[in-house]
Protein backbone atom coordinates (compact mmCIF):
# COMPACT_ATOMS: atom_id res chain seq x y z
CA UNK A 1 0.00 0.00 0.00
CA UNK A 2 1.39 3.38 -1.00
CA UNK A 3 1.60 6.36 1.34
CA UNK A 4 -1.24 8.01 -0.58
CA UNK A 5 -3.38 4.88 -0.17
CA UNK A 6 -2.76 4.88 3.57
CA UNK A 7 -3.81 8.52 3.83
CA UNK A 8 -6.99 7.80 1.88
CA UNK A 9 -7.77 4.81 4.10
CA UNK A 10 -7.17 6.93 7.22
CA UNK A 11 -9.52 9.66 5.98
CA UNK A 12 -12.20 7.09 5.13
CA UNK A 13 -11.91 5.66 8.65
CA UNK A 14 -12.30 9.12 10.17
CA UNK A 15 -15.35 9.84 8.03
CA UNK A 16 -16.91 6.55 9.12
CA UNK A 17 -16.26 7.14 12.82
CA UNK A 18 -16.61 10.90 13.21
CA UNK A 19 -18.79 12.37 15.95
CA UNK A 20 -21.01 15.45 16.04
CA UNK A 21 -21.23 17.57 19.18
CA UNK A 22 -24.48 15.87 20.26
CA UNK A 23 -23.25 12.34 19.47
CA UNK A 24 -22.22 10.04 22.30
CA UNK A 25 -19.60 7.38 22.96
CA UNK A 26 -18.97 5.02 25.88
CA UNK A 27 -15.89 5.32 28.04
CA UNK A 28 -14.96 4.48 31.60
CA UNK A 29 -11.41 5.31 32.64
CA UNK A 30 -10.03 2.62 34.97
CA UNK A 31 -7.03 4.84 35.80
CA UNK A 32 -4.76 1.98 34.80
CA UNK A 33 -2.30 4.32 33.12
CA UNK A 34 -1.95 1.99 30.14
CA UNK A 35 -2.34 4.92 27.73
CA UNK A 36 0.64 6.59 29.45
CA UNK A 37 3.03 3.61 29.38
CA UNK A 38 4.92 1.67 26.73
CA UNK A 39 3.03 3.21 23.84
CA UNK A 40 3.60 1.81 20.37
CA UNK A 41 4.10 5.36 19.10
CA UNK A 42 5.35 8.45 20.99
CA UNK A 43 2.97 11.31 21.79
CA UNK A 44 3.66 14.40 19.69
CA UNK A 45 2.74 17.63 21.45
CA UNK A 46 2.20 21.17 20.23
CA UNK A 47 3.45 24.56 21.30
CA UNK A 48 0.05 25.02 22.99
CA UNK A 49 0.77 21.92 25.07
CA UNK A 50 4.28 23.04 26.00
CA UNK A 51 2.92 26.43 27.07
CA UNK A 52 0.32 24.77 29.32
CA UNK A 53 2.80 22.30 30.79
CA UNK A 54 5.20 25.15 31.57
CA UNK A 55 2.45 27.12 33.32
CA UNK A 56 1.28 24.06 35.27
CA UNK A 57 4.78 23.15 36.48
CA UNK A 58 6.03 26.70 37.03
CA UNK A 59 8.95 26.06 34.71
CA UNK A 60 10.25 28.32 31.96
CA UNK A 61 9.01 26.86 28.65
CA UNK A 62 12.55 26.03 27.57
CA UNK A 63 13.18 24.20 30.86
CA UNK A 64 9.88 22.34 30.50
CA UNK A 65 10.87 21.40 26.96
CA UNK A 66 14.20 20.00 28.15
CA UNK A 67 12.66 18.19 31.12
CA UNK A 68 9.64 16.58 29.49
CA UNK A 69 10.20 16.41 25.73
CA UNK A 70 12.59 15.51 22.98
CA UNK A 71 12.72 17.39 19.70
CA UNK A 72 13.07 15.65 16.34
CA UNK A 73 12.50 16.66 12.71
CA UNK A 74 9.03 15.70 11.52
CA UNK A 75 9.29 12.73 9.12
CA UNK A 76 7.30 14.56 6.44
CA UNK A 77 7.31 18.24 7.37
CA UNK A 78 11.00 18.35 8.39
CA UNK A 79 9.93 20.90 11.01
CA UNK A 80 10.89 20.59 14.70
CA UNK A 81 8.37 18.34 16.50
CA UNK A 82 8.21 17.72 20.25
CA UNK A 83 7.52 14.27 21.68
CA UNK A 84 6.83 13.50 25.33
CA UNK A 85 9.79 11.81 26.99
CA UNK A 86 9.47 8.37 28.52
CA UNK A 87 11.32 6.92 31.47
CA UNK A 88 13.39 3.75 31.26
CA UNK A 89 10.29 1.71 32.14
CA UNK A 90 8.38 3.23 29.23
CA UNK A 91 6.13 5.47 31.34
CA UNK A 92 5.46 9.09 30.42
CA UNK A 93 7.70 11.46 32.33
CA UNK A 94 4.66 13.51 33.37
CA UNK A 95 3.34 10.58 35.44
CA UNK A 96 3.66 10.83 39.24
CA UNK A 97 2.54 7.86 41.36
CA UNK A 98 0.51 6.56 38.46
CA UNK A 99 -1.32 9.85 37.85
CA UNK A 100 -0.69 12.67 35.40
CA UNK A 101 1.05 15.50 37.24
CA UNK A 102 -0.55 18.08 34.94
CA UNK A 103 -4.00 16.45 34.68
CA UNK A 104 -5.98 19.64 34.03
CA UNK A 105 -3.29 21.03 31.73
CA UNK A 106 -2.23 17.85 29.96
CA UNK A 107 -1.60 17.81 26.19
CA UNK A 108 -4.65 18.13 23.95
CA UNK A 109 -4.18 14.64 22.50
CA UNK A 110 -4.38 13.27 26.05
CA UNK A 111 -7.44 15.39 26.91
CA UNK A 112 -9.26 14.14 23.81
CA UNK A 113 -8.41 10.45 24.48
CA UNK A 114 -9.98 7.95 23.87
CA UNK A 115 -11.10 9.92 20.82
CA UNK A 116 -8.97 11.21 17.99
CA UNK A 117 -9.00 14.73 16.56
CA UNK A 118 -8.05 16.15 13.18
CA UNK A 119 -7.83 19.82 12.17
CA UNK A 120 -7.94 21.40 8.73
CA UNK A 121 -6.73 24.73 10.15
CA UNK A 122 -10.31 26.01 10.47
CA UNK A 123 -12.34 23.43 12.36
CA UNK A 124 -11.85 20.16 14.24
CA UNK A 125 -13.17 16.70 13.46
CA UNK A 126 -13.53 14.25 16.35
CA UNK A 127 -13.74 10.51 15.82
CA UNK A 128 -13.75 7.23 17.71
CA UNK A 129 -10.65 5.10 17.31
CA UNK A 130 -11.31 1.98 19.36
CA UNK A 131 -8.93 2.66 22.24
CA UNK A 132 -10.50 1.94 25.66
CA UNK A 133 -14.01 2.55 24.29
CA UNK A 134 -17.21 0.56 24.65
CA UNK A 135 -17.45 0.29 28.43
CA UNK A 136 -18.43 2.71 31.16
CA UNK A 137 -20.70 5.73 31.00
CA UNK A 138 -22.23 7.18 27.86
CA UNK A 139 -20.72 10.59 27.18
CA UNK A 140 -21.85 13.35 24.85
CA UNK A 141 -18.94 14.74 22.82
CA UNK A 142 -19.75 18.35 23.74
CA UNK A 143 -19.67 17.48 27.47
CA UNK A 144 -16.39 15.58 27.13
CA UNK A 145 -14.67 18.55 25.48
CA UNK A 146 -15.97 20.97 28.10
CA UNK A 147 -14.86 18.67 30.92
CA UNK A 148 -11.25 19.26 29.91
CA UNK A 149 -11.73 22.90 28.88
CA UNK A 150 -10.90 22.16 25.25
CA UNK A 151 -13.15 24.84 23.69
CA UNK A 152 -11.03 27.50 25.42
CA UNK A 153 -8.00 26.22 23.49
CA UNK A 154 -9.67 26.10 20.07
CA UNK A 155 -8.45 29.50 18.89
CA UNK A 156 -4.88 28.79 19.97
CA UNK A 157 -4.91 25.33 18.36
CA UNK A 158 -6.20 26.74 15.07
CA UNK A 159 -3.50 29.41 15.10
CA UNK A 160 -0.94 26.68 15.74
CA UNK A 161 -2.30 24.62 12.83
CA UNK A 162 -2.08 27.64 10.52
CA UNK A 163 1.47 28.35 11.66
CA UNK A 164 2.46 24.74 10.97
CA UNK A 165 0.86 24.74 7.52
CA UNK A 166 2.63 27.97 6.62
CA UNK A 167 5.96 26.69 7.89
CA UNK A 168 5.52 23.31 6.21
CA UNK A 169 4.70 24.96 2.89
CA UNK A 170 7.76 27.17 3.12
CA UNK A 171 10.00 24.24 4.08
CA UNK A 172 8.80 22.31 1.00
CA UNK A 173 9.99 25.17 -1.20
CA UNK A 174 13.48 24.76 0.27
CA UNK A 175 13.70 21.05 -0.64
CA UNK A 176 17.09 20.30 -2.19
CA UNK A 177 18.74 23.19 -0.33
CA UNK A 178 20.08 21.54 2.85
CA UNK A 179 21.63 24.63 4.43
CA UNK A 180 18.55 26.77 3.90
CA UNK A 181 16.38 23.97 5.26
CA UNK A 182 18.61 23.73 8.34
CA UNK A 183 18.48 27.49 8.87
CA UNK A 184 14.68 27.55 8.59
CA UNK A 185 14.44 24.57 10.97
CA UNK A 186 16.44 26.54 13.56
CA UNK A 187 14.26 29.62 13.05
CA UNK A 188 11.10 27.51 13.58
CA UNK A 189 12.60 25.94 16.70
CA UNK A 190 13.08 29.43 18.10
CA UNK A 191 9.67 30.73 16.97
CA UNK A 192 7.67 27.65 17.98
CA UNK A 193 9.21 26.87 21.35
CA UNK A 194 12.22 28.86 22.60
CA UNK A 195 10.49 32.25 22.47
CA UNK A 196 7.37 31.13 24.34
CA UNK A 197 6.47 33.49 27.16
CA UNK A 198 3.93 32.32 29.74
CA UNK A 199 3.43 35.92 30.86
CA UNK A 200 1.64 36.49 27.54
CA UNK A 201 -1.38 34.72 26.10
CA UNK A 202 -0.65 31.78 23.83
CA UNK A 203 -2.44 33.62 21.00
CA UNK A 204 -0.08 36.59 21.41
CA UNK A 205 2.86 34.18 21.39
CA UNK A 206 1.75 32.76 18.04
CA UNK A 207 1.17 36.21 16.55
CA UNK A 208 4.73 37.14 17.51
CA UNK A 209 6.07 33.83 16.13
CA UNK A 210 4.39 34.51 12.78
CA UNK A 211 5.74 38.06 12.66
CA UNK A 212 9.23 36.82 13.54
CA UNK A 213 9.23 34.32 10.68
CA UNK A 214 7.74 36.85 8.25
CA UNK A 215 10.43 39.37 9.11
CA UNK A 216 13.21 36.81 8.75
CA UNK A 217 11.73 35.18 5.65
CA UNK A 218 9.70 37.74 3.62
CA UNK A 219 8.15 35.00 1.47
CA UNK A 220 6.87 33.11 4.50
CA UNK A 221 3.07 33.22 4.55
CA UNK A 222 0.27 32.12 6.86
CA UNK A 223 -3.38 32.01 5.71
Amino acid sequence: MTKEDKVEEFLRTIEKNKLGMEDTFKFGCKQCGACCRKRSAPIAITSVDLYNIAKATGLHPMDAMIEFTECLPGPDSKLPVLYLKERMDGSCKLLRNGRCSVQQDKPVVCRVFPLGRLSDGKTFTYFTQGACEGEGREIRLKDWLEEFNLPALDEACILWAKLLVGAGTYMMKLKGKPQKMADFYSACLLAFYFLLDTEKSIEDNFTEAIEYLKEKYPKFHVE
